[in-house]
């Protein structure tokens, strides 16, 4: 018997290797001209005693105070850092110049299966944005400022309507949804290269309520279908924001209701902050660990929500290109 082995074609194979590099060229640039549906968003109450633009929160930039709040030691930490779902590939590349673009198409092709697997699930994650803005205005009682208690009407008011009109609820939660995307990249970007001093960041918001979901947790990724590269930290509408360590701001992107986000570059590593109310940075300002950044959001249907379902601070870290557990490097429970 006599096998024979066929070759693809020259022409074949450009054709396939053309197609391959059209895919990549469409994901590399299509979510950044996408139209994200953009509502405004009511004014947030601002407590009188707030500090001013740079203003230092006392006792933020020391791990035993302030913003170093202590967690219950729930959460077993590892001195080393957290491997990174991209750390094999981004090891085992040999031109290390390539390592942003190669970690940022992965990233893109996660992002891109998971966001049709999210919207056929848009109308339970309206309703669960509902059921918390409701938890929220139970917990206030009945002594509550009426303006602020404009702010839950209007808020349940527009979740309702995303709730009646799916396409309008599709085009919401897409917005949300390729906005945290691009912020994902945004961190990538402002990680590249090596460290030039030792990682060391603090708590920007006090969490005296824990974590809320850990990096790569199963629960978030089961309710998102997204991967879920940094930790969520309960805090209250509104809550002061400071910055993890010393860096320059990079981006500063307000979406109204949708996710807004802060990103600081550490000369080597990054962090990123989002669902924030309102912002006291601008892109170019150096910061100190400890400065106050702005304030933070997550309440569904008000401003910084986007696709979340109780206010609190998204906190990622990016090293050497890539996601790790923030939890392996800020200071331990007290």
């Amino acid at each position: 018997m006599q096998i024979e082995i066929h070759l693809p074609k020259p022409g074949v194979a450009l054709l396939a290797i053309a197609a391959v590099s059209g895919w990549a060229l469409y994901f590399s640039s299509g979510e950044k001209t996408v139209d994200a549906t953009v509502i405004e968003a009511p004014s947030m109450l601002a407590p009188s005693s707030s500090p001013r633009s740079g203003e230092r929160i006392e006792g933020a930039s020391a791990p035993a105070a302030g913003t170093a709040a202590a967690i219950e030691a729930t959460h077993t930490h590892d001195e080393r850092p957290s491997p990174s779902p991209f750390a094999a590939q981004v090891q085992s590349d040999d031109e290390e110049d390539d390592t942003p673009r190669l970690t940022q198409t992965a990233m893109r092709v996660k992002w891109a299966r998971a966001e049709q697997e999210f919207l056929r699930e848009k109308q339970d994650i309206i309703r669960d944005q509902l059921a918390g803005l409701q938890k929220e205005r139970d917990a206030l009682g009945e002594t509550i400022d009426p303006e602020l208690e404009e702010e839950f009407r209007r808020s349940v008011q527009l979740l309702t309507s995303l709730v009646k009109d799916q396409q309008k609820a599709e085009d919401f939660l897409r917005g949300a949804f390729r906005q945290m995307w691009n912020a994902e990249e945004d961190a990538m970007a402002a990680a590249t290269g090596s460290p030039k001093n030792d990682v060391g960041i603090y708590w920007p918001v006090k969490a005296t309520l824990g974590i809320s979901a850990y990096f790569l947790d199963p629960g978030y990724k089961e309710r998102f279908k997204v991967d879920h590269y940094a930790i969520d930290i309960p805090v209250a509408q509104g809550s002061d924001l400071v910055a993890a360590a010393d860096g320059v701001v990079k981006n500063v992107v307000d979406h109204g209701l949708g996710y807004n986000y802060i990103t600081i570059d550490h000369d080597g590593f990054a962090t990123v902050y989002g669902h924030i109310s309102e912002f006291a940075v601008r892109p170019g300002q150096r910061v100190r660990a400890g400065d106050r950044l702005g304030k933070t959001g997550g309440m569904p249907g008000l401003k910084g929500g986007g696709s979340s379902t109780g206010p609190h601070l998204h906190f990622g870290l990016y090293v050497n290109g890539v996601p790790v557990d923030p939890l392996k490097y800020l200071p331990k429970a007290q």
